[in-house]
């Protein structure tokens, strides 16, 4: 029984998702320990925060989300009865708490509270009473903020000032408008149960078709800020792939699934995001060793 509680727990982390907070925590921790060495301990540390402050932010969503997943994703652990509302809630508290309390007594007080403020727009995204979730355009710029730029300034403020990096910077704000745009593609498969409880979004508002040329804008849109962030042009080369294959396929086959619970568009999406970490990392690395 409790091995079988375990694993609910675990699934209701989605893996998948935590790759990009894992790979952004290793890469601009590590830049900033370039930057301004320090204790070489903060770098898995970082790591580890963010992937459970993700961690975090998904099982809120998971509870919060339930009637609607009954209807798109009944496969999740919640509605598939492995593990209670109560269950779930309870660790997400634990995590949320667990994980701002060793930011500050782990990292430093800027990381800290730039975590604090990540993990704050997780329970306004998907918890009542603000809910964004179900907001237009607020659900996009409340998954845009932390996952896009706090994210990158989070990681780096373990050992240096972020707003000090104009770079950084301009990389968090290609990001956001990346995330900002392209998380509507977790939205196409979710349509109708989203249609059936009220969630606003730029598929339920304007349709399919034009939610994704909206999010292909945007992810366009990110390109030049990634490009301006970098001191080497050809590093963006893998970001610029990934645009390309989420027009194409944004164009020509936008339902097409992957054997995850989402669609090759959501996919790409992520592959995206670190591509466009590593880009940067590439880029910035080599100017510091050189």
């Amino acid at each position: 029984m409790l091995g079988q509680k375990v694993r609910a727990a675990l699934k209701l982390s989605r893996p998948f998702t935590l790759m990009a907070p894992a790979v952004g925590g290793l890469l601009f921790s590590y830049i900033a320990f370039l930057h301004s060495p320090g204790p070489i301990y903060k770098i898995p540390l970082t790591v580890l925060i963010l992937v459970f402050a993700n961690y975090a932010s998904n099982v809120i969503n998971q509870v919060y989300d339930r009637e609607i997943d009954m209807i798109n994703k009944p496969y999740r652990p919640i509605p598939a009865g492995e593990i209670s509302v109560d269950e779930a809630s309870s660790l997400a508290i634990l995590l949320t708490i667990a994980t701002i309390g060793l930011a500050y007594a782990l990292i430093g007080s800027l990381f800290g509270t730039l975590l604090s403020i990540i993990l704050a727009f997780a329970w306004m995204y998907s918890a009542p009473p603000l809910r964004l979730r179900s907001r237009l355009l607020l659900s996009n710029l409340a998954l845009a903020t932390p996952r896009g730029a706090l994210g990158i300034l989070t990681a780096y403020s373990a050992y240096a000032n972020p707003f000090e990096n104009h770079g950084l910077l301009l990389l968090a704000l290609g990001m956001a408008i990346y995330v900002f745009g392209g998380n509507t593609f977790k939205d196409i498969p979710d349509e109708e149960g989203d249609r059936r409880c009220g969630v606003r979004n730029f598929v339920t508002v304007y349709g399919r078709r034009k939610a994704i040329q909206i999010s292909l804008a945007c992810v366009i849109l990110s390109y030049p800020f990634i490009l301006a962030s970098l001191d080497n042009p050809l590093c963006s080369i893998p970001f610029a792939a990934i645009i390309i294959a989420m027009v194409f396929f944004g164009i020509r086959h936008p339902d097409l699934r992957t054997k995850t619970e989402n669609t090759v568009l959501w996919t790409l999406f992520y592959l995206g995001m670190l591509a466009g970490f590593l880009s940067y990392a590439i880029s910035a690395i080599g100017t510091l060793l050189c």
